[in-house]
This record gives structure tokens, C-alpha cells and sequence, in this order.
């Protein structure tokens, strides 16, 4: 066979597997885009509401008034964890 044959034999059969990690990522893509738009997020371990607006102090001590899902100004970091303040837990915030 031909180099072109195993090239070509190697896009057919890594297609459909690229297909779907870029059908999962879309999906994880728009439901971080979802929560990004929403003023509250339930707390995964006990239920309660959390605000994502408000005031918020950065990683680097910069206070950030607004919504929690957007970069700092100083640092232009962004945030990882949402902490629920009635049971403490954190959960991550997947981009």
C-alpha cells in the first residue's frame, strides 16, 4: 500500500472518535456558557442557592463587583471554585 492509503485509512478511523471528544466538549462548552448568564447556581452537595453577582475579592486582592464568571481586572485571572457559604463545599467551574 501506498503512504497515502495509511493516511487515509487513519482519518477514517480517528474521525468518528474525534467526532464525538468535539460533540462532548460543545456540550461542556455551552453549559459553562449557561452559567455564565445565570445569577444563582445550586450547590451540588447541598442544594442551596448561591448568587454569582455581587462583590467578589480576587486571588490577588483585587475587589471585583459584578458577576463571578469573568476575568479580574488587575490580574485578568479567572475564578476556578464557587464556595457555598451555608455548607462550605466548592465546586470547580469547568470552561
Amino acid at each position: 500500500m501506498k503512504r497515502w492509503h495509511w493516511d487515509l485509512a487513519l482519518v477514517v478511523l480517528a474521525s468518528p472518535i474525534l467526532a464525538i471528544r468535539g460533540i462532548i466538549r460543545f456540550a461542556r462548552h455551552l453549559a459553562f456558557l449557561r452559567m455564565t448568564i445565570q445569577p444563582t447556581v445550586n450547590c451540588r452537595t447541598c442544594g442551596a442557592t448561591i448568587d454569582l453577582c455581587g462583590r467578589w475579592q480576587c486571588k490577588c486582592g483585587h475587589t471585583v463587583e459584578g458577576h463571578l464568571l469573568r476575568f479580574c481586572g488587575a490580574c485578568h485571572s479567572f475564578p476556578t471554585l464557587i464556595r457555598c457559604y451555608t455548607c462550605g463545599a466548592s465546586q470547580v467551574v469547568s470552561r
